[in-house]
Protein backbone atom coordinates (compact mmCIF):
# COMPACT_ATOMS: atom_id res chain seq x y z
CA UNK A 1 0.00 0.00 0.00
CA UNK A 2 1.51 3.12 -1.00
CA UNK A 3 1.47 6.41 1.16
CA UNK A 4 1.37 9.39 -0.71
CA UNK A 5 3.08 12.62 1.08
CA UNK A 6 2.11 16.02 -0.06
CA UNK A 7 4.57 18.91 1.61
CA UNK A 8 3.67 21.85 2.45
CA UNK A 9 5.39 25.29 0.80
CA UNK A 10 5.22 28.58 3.81
CA UNK A 11 4.37 31.41 2.26
CA UNK A 12 6.64 33.86 2.56
CA UNK A 13 5.94 36.50 5.39
CA UNK A 14 5.03 39.79 3.05
CA UNK A 15 2.68 37.33 1.39
CA UNK A 16 1.18 35.87 4.26
CA UNK A 17 0.95 39.70 5.33
CA UNK A 18 -0.71 40.45 2.21
CA UNK A 19 -3.68 37.88 3.14
CA UNK A 20 -3.93 38.77 6.46
CA UNK A 21 -4.48 42.19 5.36
CA UNK A 22 -7.11 41.20 2.68
CA UNK A 23 -9.29 38.82 5.69
CA UNK A 24 -9.17 42.04 7.62
CA UNK A 25 -10.80 44.18 4.52
CA UNK A 26 -13.19 41.80 4.26
CA UNK A 27 -14.18 41.32 7.49
CA UNK A 28 -14.76 45.13 8.04
CA UNK A 29 -16.76 45.02 4.96
CA UNK A 30 -19.02 42.48 6.12
CA UNK A 31 -19.48 44.56 9.69
CA UNK A 32 -20.13 47.54 7.41
CA UNK A 33 -22.82 45.50 5.82
CA UNK A 34 -24.48 44.48 8.73
CA UNK A 35 -24.27 47.51 10.21
CA UNK A 36 -25.70 49.81 7.07
CA UNK A 37 -28.80 47.22 6.36
CA UNK A 38 -30.99 48.59 3.41
CA UNK A 39 -33.48 51.16 3.78
CA UNK A 40 -37.13 50.41 1.96
CA UNK A 41 -40.41 52.26 0.88
CA UNK A 42 -43.59 50.79 0.74
CA UNK A 43 -46.35 51.75 -1.19
CA UNK A 44 -50.14 50.27 -0.35
CA UNK A 45 -53.42 50.68 -2.12
CA UNK A 46 -56.52 49.99 -0.39
CA UNK A 47 -60.38 51.03 -1.86
CA UNK A 48 -62.29 52.76 -0.14
CA UNK A 49 -65.55 54.86 -0.37
CA UNK A 50 -67.53 57.06 1.62
CA UNK A 51 -64.64 57.20 4.20
CA UNK A 52 -64.42 53.63 4.88
CA UNK A 53 -62.48 50.67 3.58
CA UNK A 54 -64.12 49.09 0.78
CA UNK A 55 -64.75 45.16 1.07
CA UNK A 56 -65.21 43.63 -2.80
CA UNK A 57 -68.40 42.48 -3.26
CA UNK A 58 -70.18 43.99 -0.73
CA UNK A 59 -73.44 46.50 -1.67
CA UNK A 60 -72.97 50.07 -1.36
CA UNK A 61 -74.70 53.25 -2.37
CA UNK A 62 -73.62 55.95 -4.72
CA UNK A 63 -73.99 59.50 -5.32
CA UNK A 64 -77.18 58.46 -7.74
CA UNK A 65 -78.61 56.10 -4.65
CA UNK A 66 -77.84 53.40 -7.15
CA UNK A 67 -77.00 50.32 -5.26
CA UNK A 68 -73.52 48.29 -6.54
CA UNK A 69 -70.42 46.59 -5.57
CA UNK A 70 -67.38 46.37 -6.71
CA UNK A 71 -65.89 43.28 -7.90
CA UNK A 72 -62.57 44.33 -8.97
CA UNK A 73 -60.03 46.42 -9.55
CA UNK A 74 -56.88 46.86 -11.19
CA UNK A 75 -54.59 49.43 -12.58
CA UNK A 76 -50.47 50.27 -13.62
CA UNK A 77 -49.15 52.94 -12.01
CA UNK A 78 -45.43 54.30 -13.72
CA UNK A 79 -42.97 56.80 -13.26
CA UNK A 80 -42.97 56.37 -10.08
CA UNK A 81 -40.56 59.05 -8.11
CA UNK A 82 -39.14 59.55 -4.72
CA UNK A 83 -38.70 63.46 -4.49
CA UNK A 84 -35.41 65.72 -3.00
CA UNK A 85 -35.47 68.93 -1.52
CA UNK A 86 -34.60 71.66 -4.05
CA UNK A 87 -36.04 69.77 -6.97
CA UNK A 88 -34.37 66.80 -8.27
CA UNK A 89 -36.01 63.36 -7.94
CA UNK A 90 -34.74 59.49 -7.86
CA UNK A 91 -37.00 57.21 -9.97
CA UNK A 92 -37.71 54.08 -8.13
CA UNK A 93 -39.58 52.56 -10.72
CA UNK A 94 -40.78 52.73 -14.49
CA UNK A 95 -43.92 50.48 -14.22
CA UNK A 96 -45.93 48.35 -11.83
CA UNK A 97 -49.32 46.71 -11.70
CA UNK A 98 -51.96 46.73 -8.94
CA UNK A 99 -54.40 43.92 -8.17
CA UNK A 100 -56.88 44.29 -5.98
CA UNK A 101 -58.91 41.25 -6.07
CA UNK A 102 -55.57 39.21 -5.63
CA UNK A 103 -54.16 40.93 -2.94
CA UNK A 104 -51.56 42.26 -4.90
CA UNK A 105 -51.73 45.99 -2.79
CA UNK A 106 -48.40 46.90 -2.06
CA UNK A 107 -45.13 47.41 -3.81
CA UNK A 108 -41.40 47.22 -2.23
CA UNK A 109 -38.50 49.09 -2.83
CA UNK A 110 -34.91 49.97 -1.85
CA UNK A 111 -34.45 52.90 -1.86
CA UNK A 112 -31.18 55.09 -0.45
CA UNK A 113 -31.01 57.21 3.05
CA UNK A 114 -31.52 60.45 3.17
CA UNK A 115 -34.01 63.46 3.00
CA UNK A 116 -37.07 63.01 0.35
CA UNK A 117 -40.44 65.68 0.31
CA UNK A 118 -42.22 63.34 -1.26
CA UNK A 119 -43.72 60.92 -3.83
CA UNK A 120 -45.42 61.06 -7.51
CA UNK A 121 -46.78 58.88 -10.51
CA UNK A 122 -48.48 58.71 -12.90
CA UNK A 123 -51.49 56.43 -13.99
CA UNK A 124 -51.12 54.08 -16.91
CA UNK A 125 -48.54 52.88 -19.10
CA UNK A 126 -46.30 55.46 -20.83
CA UNK A 127 -46.31 55.36 -24.55
CA UNK A 128 -42.79 54.24 -24.96
CA UNK A 129 -44.11 50.95 -23.90
CA UNK A 130 -47.70 50.75 -24.31
CA UNK A 131 -46.83 49.73 -28.38
CA UNK A 132 -49.79 51.45 -29.65
CA UNK A 133 -48.25 53.12 -32.70
CA UNK A 134 -45.25 50.47 -32.79
CA UNK A 135 -46.03 48.19 -35.22
CA UNK A 136 -43.10 45.70 -34.03
CA UNK A 137 -44.45 45.96 -30.66
CA UNK A 138 -44.80 42.06 -29.19
CA UNK A 139 -45.74 41.80 -25.76
CA UNK A 140 -43.33 39.01 -25.64
CA UNK A 141 -40.08 41.68 -25.34
CA UNK A 142 -41.07 41.35 -21.58
CA UNK A 143 -40.15 38.54 -19.52
CA UNK A 144 -41.93 36.46 -17.63
CA UNK A 145 -42.85 38.60 -13.80
CA UNK A 146 -42.51 41.99 -15.46
CA UNK A 147 -45.44 44.19 -14.95
CA UNK A 148 -45.70 44.10 -19.05
CA UNK A 149 -45.34 40.43 -19.44
CA UNK A 150 -48.02 38.70 -20.65
CA UNK A 151 -48.53 36.02 -17.82
CA UNK A 152 -48.54 39.11 -15.63
CA UNK A 153 -50.51 41.50 -16.97
CA UNK A 154 -53.56 38.81 -17.89
CA UNK A 155 -57.14 40.35 -18.22
CA UNK A 156 -54.70 44.05 -18.69
CA UNK A 157 -53.74 43.96 -22.59
CA UNK A 158 -55.67 44.51 -25.52
CA UNK A 159 -54.83 42.48 -28.55
CA UNK A 160 -57.10 43.84 -30.85
CA UNK A 161 -55.76 47.58 -29.93
CA UNK A 162 -52.46 46.31 -29.38
CA UNK A 163 -52.34 48.33 -26.23
CA UNK A 164 -53.04 48.14 -21.75
CA UNK A 165 -55.71 48.65 -19.85
CA UNK A 166 -54.73 51.69 -17.89
CA UNK A 167 -57.08 51.55 -15.03
CA UNK A 168 -60.18 48.26 -14.81
CA UNK A 169 -63.20 48.74 -12.48
CA UNK A 170 -65.67 46.16 -12.77
CA UNK A 171 -68.69 45.89 -10.89
CA UNK A 172 -73.06 45.26 -10.67
CA UNK A 173 -75.71 47.59 -9.86
CA UNK A 174 -79.24 48.06 -9.91
CA UNK A 175 -80.96 51.26 -10.65
CA UNK A 176 -83.98 50.21 -8.87
CA UNK A 177 -83.03 49.27 -5.35
CA UNK A 178 -84.57 46.22 -3.63
CA UNK A 179 -84.83 44.15 -0.17
CA UNK A 180 -82.12 41.50 -1.47
CA UNK A 181 -78.39 41.38 -2.46
CA UNK A 182 -79.11 40.71 -5.98
CA UNK A 183 -77.49 43.42 -8.54
CA UNK A 184 -78.90 42.18 -11.88
CA UNK A 185 -76.26 44.66 -14.41
CA UNK A 186 -72.77 44.66 -14.60
CA UNK A 187 -70.42 48.12 -14.92
CA UNK A 188 -67.17 47.54 -16.56
CA UNK A 189 -64.72 50.68 -17.45
CA UNK A 190 -61.31 50.13 -18.93
CA UNK A 191 -59.45 53.08 -19.88
CA UNK A 192 -56.44 53.06 -21.99
CA UNK A 193 -54.77 54.73 -25.07
CA UNK A 194 -52.05 57.17 -24.77
CA UNK A 195 -54.88 59.72 -24.75
CA UNK A 196 -55.77 58.44 -21.29
CA UNK A 197 -52.59 58.08 -20.01
CA UNK A 198 -52.59 60.51 -16.61
CA UNK A 199 -49.90 62.15 -14.11
CA UNK A 200 -51.40 61.50 -10.81
CA UNK A 201 -49.72 64.47 -9.12
CA UNK A 202 -47.35 64.89 -6.08
CA UNK A 203 -48.12 63.42 -2.45
CA UNK A 204 -46.21 65.31 -0.14
CA UNK A 205 -44.78 63.58 2.90
CA UNK A 206 -41.25 64.76 4.24
CA UNK A 207 -39.40 61.96 5.28
CA UNK A 208 -35.66 61.23 6.75
CA UNK A 209 -35.00 57.76 5.60
CA UNK A 210 -32.23 56.33 8.06
CA UNK A 211 -30.21 53.11 7.49
CA UNK A 212 -32.31 50.30 7.66
CA UNK A 213 -35.64 51.94 8.31
CA UNK A 214 -39.04 51.48 6.49
CA UNK A 215 -41.35 54.11 5.42
CA UNK A 216 -44.62 53.51 4.31
CA UNK A 217 -46.94 55.57 1.92
CA UNK A 218 -50.39 54.83 2.35
CA UNK A 219 -52.91 55.31 -0.42
CA UNK A 220 -56.99 54.78 -0.85
CA UNK A 221 -58.22 54.55 -3.83
CA UNK A 222 -61.83 56.23 -3.51
CA UNK A 223 -64.32 54.65 -5.63
CA UNK A 224 -66.26 57.83 -4.99
CA UNK A 225 -64.10 59.99 -7.21
CA UNK A 226 -64.46 57.27 -9.88
CA UNK A 227 -68.15 57.87 -10.24
CA UNK A 228 -68.48 61.84 -9.88
CA UNK A 229 -65.49 64.76 -9.17
CA UNK A 230 -66.54 68.08 -9.46
CA UNK A 231 -65.84 68.30 -13.17
CA UNK A 232 -66.71 64.76 -14.36
CA UNK A 233 -70.01 62.74 -13.22
CA UNK A 234 -70.60 59.00 -14.56
CA UNK A 235 -73.87 58.24 -14.31
CA UNK A 236 -74.71 54.18 -14.72
CA UNK A 237 -78.52 55.22 -16.06
CA UNK A 238 -76.77 56.64 -19.04
CA UNK A 239 -73.56 54.08 -19.41
CA UNK A 240 -72.45 51.03 -18.10
CA UNK A 241 -68.90 50.52 -20.39
CA UNK A 242 -66.10 51.85 -21.38
CA UNK A 243 -63.41 49.59 -23.56
CA UNK A 244 -60.95 52.59 -25.47
CA UNK A 245 -63.63 52.97 -27.90
CA UNK A 246 -62.57 56.26 -29.66
CA UNK A 247 -66.92 56.73 -30.39
CA UNK A 248 -66.85 56.87 -26.83
CA UNK A 249 -63.95 58.97 -25.95
CA UNK A 250 -66.00 61.89 -24.08
CA UNK A 251 -66.57 59.23 -21.63
CA UNK A 252 -63.04 57.70 -21.74
CA UNK A 253 -61.71 61.11 -20.68
CA UNK A 254 -64.17 61.68 -18.22
CA UNK A 255 -63.26 58.33 -16.44
CA UNK A 256 -59.27 58.76 -16.79
CA UNK A 257 -59.60 62.07 -14.90
CA UNK A 258 -61.68 60.75 -11.82
CA UNK A 259 -59.58 57.51 -11.95
CA UNK A 260 -56.56 59.89 -11.30
CA UNK A 261 -58.00 61.95 -8.52
CA UNK A 262 -59.10 58.79 -7.01
CA UNK A 263 -55.76 58.09 -5.43
CA UNK A 264 -55.71 60.13 -1.91
CA UNK A 265 -52.54 59.58 0.90
CA UNK A 266 -53.19 58.51 4.43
Amino acid sequence: MYRYCVKTKRLPLMKRVFFIALIAVMAISCNDDESNPDSKLFMTFDPRFNGEDLQLGNAYTNIHDYPFNVLDVKFYISNIRLHKPGGDFLEISDIELIRIQELQRSLEFVVPTGNYTGLSYDLGVPPSMNGINDPDFLISQYPSGHPLSEVTSAGMYWQWASGYRFFSFDGRFDLEPNTDDFLPSPFSFHTGTDTLFREVGFFQKSVDIKPGETILFSFAVDVDSIFATAADTINLAEVTSFHGSETQIETGIKLANNMSKAFVLK
